[in-house]
């Protein structure tokens, strides 16, 4: 589940990094202009980040 989650985060950023000019030199496109997942190198880290409360340092912060 982490890694559909990861892929379709990842793609949204994507897709708004694409309304950018500079982006679309490094950003790769099908013929219809949406971004490539190419799993071998857009899956390759996966790392959940979450924020924690700073009262105990040990409670994630609901964000997601």
């Amino acid at each position: 589940m982490d890694r559909q989650q990861h892929k379709a985060k990842s793609m949204g950023l994507k897709r708004a990094m694409l309304q950018h000019p500079e982006a679309r030199k490094f950003i790769p496109v099908d013929n219809e202009g949406n971004p490539v997942w190419d799993e071998s190198i857009n899956s390759r880290y996966v790392v959940k980040v979450a924020k924690l409360k700073k009262g105990s340092g040990l409670e994630e912060l609901e964000t997601w």
